[in-house]
């Protein structure tokens, strides 16, 4: 884990460094629909995690959707 005061330089510029959070967690859902023998399908996945010290600061969600085709 970095300390407090890490710093990186960048360029000619010094920049600070966010703490890390050692101990994270995520809960995820997905799903599949498949239809005409398989031939095509649609996909989904949705997250959603954060720190589970500092909560307020290290939250985020992502989720992708899909289509799949076979040949």
């Amino acid at each position: 884990l970095r300390s407090q005061n890490a710093m990186m330089t960048i360029g000619d510029k010094q920049v600070k460094l966010g703490r890390e959070e050692p101990t994270w967690a995520e809960l995820g859902l997905s799903g599949r629909y498949s239809f005409k023998d398989g031939k095509y399908a649609i996909f989904g996945e949705a997250v959603a995690g954060g720190a589970l010290e500092n909560t307020a600061n290290n939250q985020y969600a992502k989720g992708k959707v899909g289509l799949q085709i076979k040949w």
